[in-house]
């Protein structure tokens, strides 16, 4: 179906109605011309997806093309414009927020040296003395105490804490002037090791005589006596009767008497080593006692202990003195005769040494008890810091709460650049990452401009940019019709892009072309026609169900696209669109434009309008107002057509054809003079199609020419066409009074003689 209607008649709401079914999710009711509802209709998601809509939005939306930083044309399809968008709004929010940032930032420093010069930037400053005087330092000013100093937030008054904080001063510089006690450390007493050695000492040692043989045996023997006699029994207890040494015979008396006299030794060898164990444990105790008691000589109590905890300890100290002196004496005598038998009491001296401990505790819990004043002096320390930084806040309040909110605003600034170039990297890889039919975009295009490589599109770090003949070009170069026939290839690319090969076009597809032909010159014109004939060919033989519709405001784009239709036929030879006829729905009875059940009405239909429009009197009569805008394209139209069904030639060539013309015109200064009109003529029918290129609109175009201008125009067109053949005007027009137009011949002929 196509829909024929000037601008302004509501072509563009039907697109965009139809448009819009993509994202309705309610039925549909349709309202007959009574305003009553004459159907509701159901629209599924299925449905949904085969509905496709070129109009100048789905251009404006879908495919924008942009310039990178070489000035090369890229093209952005469907979200990608949206995500550059969004990119670039996130990009410039970044520099927003990072100007902001810097601003943030300076206030915050700003804030941070006041805060400086109030509380240590004076050699008079309140907090710095106090804290020097406390701490016995200077203050380090550094990000940690503007922490402290900031967040030191109080509900008491500065009298409040001045007077706290006075109080506190005073009582540590009462406990500064005294020193802490130091423990008495306690004296190692190895109770356990001396009783083991006291044991051994108090065992009786029997006494050793030697013989003059058993002194001899010992020193012949030498000093490893044990293993000797093992060695020389092991001998004597044998089978041989020499000596190995001197080889002399030996009977077995003597090595009886032998074996008893070397027994003898050993044990009072034996004898002789416990002797040696007892001197040495007696040594050992006697060091160890001296070890102590000299430990003990060295303990110094301090005096600010109570005087009866003091003498209980000096007292368990000396006796505990007495008792290791009285145990050494014994030890000494012990040594000087070790056969003496010696009664070793260690009760004595392991009471001394209990009493000792428990004087030595009771002593140091009372040092503990007096340096509890030292620890709750660093308490106290403390809390006069404290109590200083909360005097501090309240003569640097209002520094404090600029901080604070700088703070809290650089935070927000920060984690918002960060969510927003997370999103931007985000963004752009979904830019690098939309993919579409690129080869079929590039055969569309090359069928448009009868060349390959004329215009195509390349890909590149998920962009495409436009090449033109093999090179990228740029932005400032790419027309409107370049623009838009990348559009019109990228539409038809997606009707089956969710499709196999197999299943493309086999779909029941919904078709809108909102003037999909108007905006390109002459030449891209030709190509975009071989484009839509083919696209709809394809469409109409894939489905019988589907449907197409065209809507145009130019009668040129409504008759080329009526013998689209009326040209595609199918495998039998018949036409394609036969059951959905295509009707010319007439939204003006003005267009020039009527609806007409046979095709060879239109020409006729045409030239009877132009001169219809010639016979004008009266240039403000609504006639002429209404179909003003659209007289041009109809003389055009109709010179083509009367010039290539005549002649098999273009009106441009006609025109600068003299045979042709001397054929049907004798008189050469006519010839001359239609010639010259004919050229004018041309030269506006060019300027025409340039017009829309560079975007001039029907209403613009009225303000070239005037109405009265145009109906001289028409006059001319009529005497062109009698001048060439008188007949053929006589046949198309039905109401046409050749007196008339031998007055206009003669207006026009005789007025340039």
């Amino acid at each position: 179906m196509i829909i024929f209607g000037r601008n302004g008649t509501g072509k563009s709401t039907i697109s965009k109605s139809i448009s819009s079914l993509r994202d309705i999710s309610e039925d549909i009711t349709l309202i007959n011309e009574k305003n009553r509802v004459s159907n509701t209709i159901n629209i599924t998601d299925r449905d949904k997806e085969t509905i496709f809509v070129y109009n100048e939005e789905f251009q404006n939306e879908k495919v924008t093309f942009i310039e990178n930083e070489r000035f090369e044309a890229i093209v952005l399809i469907d979200d990608q414009k949206d995500l550059m968008s969004k990119i670039a709004l996130n990009k410039s929010e970044v520099k927003r927020l990072e100007s902001k940032l810097t601003q943030y930032n300076d206030a915050l420093s700003t804030a941070e040296n006041d805060i400086k010069e109030s509380i240590v930037g004076t050699k008079k400053s309140r907090w710095k003395s106090i804290f020097s005087e406390l701490n016995d330092k200077n203050p380090y000013f550094n990000a940690s105490l503007i922490n402290r100093i900031s967040s030191s937030v109080s509900s008491r008054s500065v009298v409040e804490l001045g007077e706290n904080l006075s109080n506190l001063i005073k009582e540590i510089e009462s406990a500064k002037n005294e020193k802490r006690i130091n423990r008495c450390s306690e004296v190692e007493i190895p109770i356990n090791e001396i009783k083991n050695k006291l044991k051994i000492i108090a065992e009786p040692v029997s006494m050793i005589e030697l013989t003059e043989r058993e002194n001899q045996i010992i020193e012949i023997l030498g000093n490893n006596v044990d293993s000797s006699i093992e060695k020389t029994e092991n001998i004597l207890k044998g089978n041989s009767n020499n000596c190995p040494t001197c080889f002399q015979e030996i009977n077995e008396d003597y090595k009886r008497d032998t074996l008893a006299q070397l027994k003898s030794v050993l044990k009072k060898q034996l004898l002789n080593n416990e002797i040696s164990e007892h001197i040495e444990c007696i040594d050992q105790v006697i060091k160890i006692s001296e070890l102590i008691i000299a430990e003990l000589d060295f303990v110094d109590l301090d005096k600010r202990i109570e005087e009866d905890v003091r003498i209980s300890l000096n007292k368990s100290i000396e006796d505990l003195k007495s008792k290791l002196n009285l145990m050494i004496k014994k030890l000494k005598d012990k040594k000087s005769n070790v056969y003496r038998t010696s009664d070793f009491n260690d009760e004595t001296l392991f009471k001394a040494k209990n009493a000792y401990d428990v004087s030595l505790s009771k002593y140091n819990r009372a040092c503990d008890e007096y340096n509890i004043r030292f620890n709750k002096l660093d308490e106290n320390i403390k809390e006069a810091n404290k109590l200083n930084d909360k005097l501090a806040y309240k003569e640097t309040e209002n520094f404090c709460k600029e901080l604070f909110e700088n703070r809290e605003k650089i935070n927000k600034a920060e984690k918002s650049i960060e969510e927003l170039n997370e999103e931007i990297v985000k963004d752009e890889q979904s830019v690098k990452n939309t993919t579409l039919a690129l080869n079929n975009i590039n055969k569309q295009l090359g069928r448009v401009f009868y060349e390959s490589e004329r215009l195509k599109l390349e890909q590149e770090d998920g962009f495409y940019y436009v090449l033109s003949r093999g090179k990228r070009t740029k932005l400032s170069s790419l027309s409107t019709g370049e623009r838009n026939a990348i559009g019109l290839c990228y539409f038809f690319s997606i009707v089956n892009q969710n499709q196999n090969v197999d299943n493309q076009y086999n779909l029941p597809l919904l078709i809108v072309l909102d003037d999909p032909v108007s905006s390109f010159d002459h030449e891209i014109k030709l190509g975009i026609y071989s484009l839509l004939r083919g696209e709809i060919e394809k469409i109409g033989i894939g489905n019988e169900n589907s449907k197409i519709l065209i809507l145009t405001h130019d009668s040129d784009v409504y008759y080329n696209c009526f013998k689209i239709f009326e040209d595609i036929l199918d495998a039998d030879g018949k036409r394609v669109f036969r059951d959905n006829q295509i009707k010319l729905k007439q939204l003006n009875s003005m267009t020039g434009i009527e609806t007409a059940e046979k095709e060879e009405n239109f020409y006729s239909t045409q030239l009877t309008k132009i001169y219809d429009f010639a016979c004008i009197e009266d240039e403000e009569c609504d006639f002429a107002k209404e179909f003003s805008p659209y007289i041009g394209n109809v003389m055009r139209r109709v010179l083509e057509a009367f010039s290539t069904f005549n002649y098999q030639k273009g009106i441009s060539e006609l025109s600068s054809n003299e045979v042709l013309l001397s054929e049907s015109i004798d008189d050469r200064e006519e010839r001359e003079l239609l010639k010259s009109h004919m050229y004018r003529l041309l030269l506006n029918g060019e300027s025409h199609y340039s017009d829309k290129i560079y975007g001039i609109t029907e209403r613009d175009r009225e303000v070239l020419l005037t109405i009265k201008q145009k109906i001289q125009t028409a006059r001319f067109v009529l005497v062109l066409l009698y001048s060439l053949n008188p007949i053929h005007l006589k046949y198309q027009i039905n109401n046409l009074d050749q007196t008339i137009l031998e007055r206009w011949k003669s207006d026009l002929i005789g007025s340039k003689k």
